[in-house]
């Protein structure tokens, strides 16, 4: 299923990097601190809602009360201070993105502009957010770009404006870099870091893995990401050192179809989706940062999706 049937059929034309099956993964960048609560999406009765939960899987706690969607990728993130998640949401019929405290009150809307908002993730001051906006450039088809926000909704603007899918910006640390995937150099997809206006990007991984959707350690020394986008989907979880280097393979699809991997806040665990067998709805699970230790948290009989594990407020 493709994130351009997903959100709205103006949007069809959307490059192949966006053909996702429904266990896609995404992952977040994660801010340093005590570990917190984990976010994610899960679906109740076909409704997809935010939940949160504690690090064991105990105490699940709906924090939405959106109307209803069967679209999984909202793909939250936390604040760098825990108290705020930023998300995107279809209840105006398309993809935009939200602003809600870590208990649920305060729902707020940032962009308005019946685009395709995705892959909201806060700056290290909380101040900006950057996103992925859907451009359309006359001609040549739908594009999505990097661009940022305020976190009070005002100034949104462009960062990149290739002819090519820039997806999922994820900050680094220190907040002076970033890193993404995309389908540059016609490339099914790699992963990029670049300064965080959207200059000097730099290609990090090498074309046959097809990496995507990063996410940067509290340390700022590693990216964890999967392979396999889009390609015969038996997907794998990976880390690397941040030049590329040190590329090493977590998990093994013969025995668990893994995903959607982030950091925790003090860098010693991972959380992910993954099932054992590939067409049943995804869990989500945690490891070690060597891709040991492997503990099913949470169950989701109708699936989960996007977990992203917040700082301690």
């Amino acid at each position: 299923m493709s994130l351009s049937k997903l959100h709205r059929p103006a949007i069809r034309s959307l490059s192949s990097v966006l053909a996702i099956l429904l266990f896609t993964s995404f992952a977040f960048a994660t801010y340093p601190g005590k570990n917190g609560r984990i976010v994610f999406i899960e679906a109740k009765s076909g409704n997809f809602q935010l939940y949160t939960m504690n690090a064991d899987g105990s105490d699940v706690v709906q924090i939405t009360q959106l109307p209803p969607s069967q679209n999984p990728f909202w793909t939250p993130a936390y604040s760098p201070d825990g108290q705020q998640i930023v998300f995107s949401n279809d209840a105006t019929g398309f993809m935009e993105l939200y602003v809600v405290n870590a208990d649920g009150t305060g729902l707020r809307q940032l962009t308005r502009d019946a685009g395709d908002n995705i892959f909201g993730r806060w700056s290290r001051d909380g101040s900006s957010i950057k996103y992925s906006r859907l451009f359309i450039v006359t001609g040549q088809g739908a594009f999505h770009h990097l661009a940022t926000i305020n976190a009070d909704g005002s100034d949104p603007q462009f960062l990149t404006h290739a002819l090519f899918e820039d997806l999922l910006p994820v900050f680094f640390p220190d907040g002076r870099k970033m890193a993404f995937y995309s389908t540059r150099e016609n490339l099914r997809s790699a992963l990029w870091v670049a300064n965080t206006n959207g200059s000097m990007a730099t290609r990090i991984t090498e074309p046959p893995l097809a990496a995507a959707f990063p996410d940067v350690s509290p340390d700022g020394r590693t990216l964890v990401f999967h392979d396999h986008e889009n390609t015969e989907y038996v997907p794998n979880i990976w880390v690397a050192n941040v030049d590329g280097s040190g590329l090493k393979r977590l998990t093994n699809s013969a025995v668990l179809v893994a995903g959607e991997a982030a950091f925790s806040p003090d860098g010693r665990k991972i959380i992910f989706v993954g099932n054992p067998v590939f067409s049943n709805p995804p869990n989500i699970y945690s490891m070690n940062p060597d891709g040991t230790g492997i503990k099913l948290i949470h169950e989701c009989p109708e699936g989960c999706f996007t977990p992203n594990w917040g700082s301690q407020p």
